[in-house]
């Protein structure tokens, strides 16, 4: 078995074992390239009205008023959604909880303006109705709904999609030839996978829209298997990037985990501001806005997240400081650009990953991806059944 022979053989099998989860990968990636947009349209009850002569109450102020609503579990988060219409407070049960005692809802929504309760949901828990549908959605996308293992499940599917583009790439690649001039004979057959012919009959037609497409599109859908696997498995992910780029994945020193921060969330927020104008100061780069407060339990530490100039995403931000819970002394703050090269690498990715550059029209461009990549599993295995019925009438093993 020669070198094609072998790679065929593993695009094969591998597109055979995947495609299943590349149809509903690319499906609901399709989805939640405008995910805020859905869930708003299909819960407009938890969406605030726009009020832009009245100023917004605190992230802090909005994390108390959740507690106050809500006693019976902890507010651990407060973000802002949907463009500012709507926070969305993150709980969990007190430590002291018995496990049986389910409150029935992890995530409290308010009106940002007056804090007033929009709606209350475990988020993505499909039984809960079409409020979590969207939700429900993107736990299907990046864990199967199946929680850690239907993550490393599909860690591993993106890793094989990885390698696989570059398999499929070197399938494309006409044989070698010494007739004529083969230089420009193999230039132009590789013209040829790059069109999709016509007329042309149906299974050549398949097989087209198979290799062009994939052919067109290979640069992004190996952005997209990579970030995959940067996403859902990072035991992996880190080590290439760190021989690659010197990439240095975030630590953070293990600390005792609490039951409840010292600081209150409204000095929390204060202190979050004093420190971030401190970095800002030093390190010559602008805030744009809040995103986030919260809690870090595990680490008893506070996590104040903020949109700024070193930021990639659109939408939202990941410039995160970090401060201890207890004393507020400052841990640690991580930019998304500008620090290494490893870093700068893995902030695009995740951003081109998740529809949140470039505006509208990388949005769509996800979008169509989506569709594209399960475009591409199915062909792929309507090509497969025609060759294997093909191969079983020659040998005489199916008759028709």
């Amino acid at each position: 078995m020669n070198m094609r022979e072998f790679c065929l053989r593993l695009h094969r099998w591998f597109g055979l074992a995947g495609a299943a989860f590349f149809v509903l990968i690319g499906l609901t990636g399709s989805v939640l390239a405008y995910y805020e947009e859905l869930d708003g349209w299909m819960n407009p009850q938890f969406l605030a009205p726009d009020r832009p002569d009245q100023a917004k109450l605190e992230l802090a102020t909005l994390a108390e008023r959740a507690q106050t609503l809500a006693p019976e579990v902890q507010v651990v988060e407060a973000t802002w959604r949907n463009q500012g219409r709507q926070a969305e407070i993150r709980t969990r049960a007190w430590p002291e909880t018995p496990p049986a005692a389910d409150p029935g809802f992890d995530s409290i929504l308010l009106d940002p303006w007056t804090g007033e309760e929009l709606g209350r949901r475990t988020w993505g828990d499909i039984r809960q109705g079409w409020t979590n549908f969207v939700p429900f959605i993107y736990r299907l996308h990046y864990e199967l709904a199946l929680g850690h293992p239907g993550m490393l499940l599909l860690g591993f599917v993106a890793l094989g999609w990885t390698l696989d583009c570059f398999i499929g790439l070197f399938l494309t690649l006409p044989r070698p030839t010494t007739q004529g001039n083969a230089r420009a004979g193999w230039w132009h057959r590789l013209s040829f996978a790059w069109r999709i012919k016509h007329p042309a009959s149906g299974i050549r037609r398949i097989f087209d829209l198979h290799r062009a497409f994939s052919l067109w599109c290979w640069a992004v859908l190996l952005v997209f298997a990579w970030s995959s696997v940067s996403l859902n498995l990072p035991a992996v992910y880190e080590p290439v990037m760190r021989l690659l780029t010197g990439y240095a994945p975030p630590t953070m020193q293990a600390k005792t985990s609490a039951i409840k921060p010292q600081l209150s969330w409204s000095a929390a927020q204060h202190r979050a501001r004093a420190l971030m104008k401190q970095e800002t100061s030093d390190q010559g780069f602008t805030m744009h806005h809040e995103v986030m407060l919260r809690f870090v339990a595990e680490q008893n530490l506070w996590l104040y997240r903020t949109h700024t100039s070193r930021d990639v995403l659109d939408r939202r931000g990941a410039s995160d400081l970090y401060f201890d819970a207890s004393t507020g002394a400052f841990q640690d703050f991580r930019l998304p650009t500008g620090e290494q090269a490893g870093t700068t690498a893995t902030s695009w990715l995740h951003a081109l990953h998740v529809a949140n550059v470039w505006g509208w029209p990388w949005r769509v461009v996800v979008a169509l991806l989506g569709l594209t990549l399960a475009m591409l599993s199915v062909t792929g295995v309507l090509i497969w059944q025609r060759k294997r019925r093909a191969r079983l009438i020659l040998s005489g093993d199916l008759l028709g």
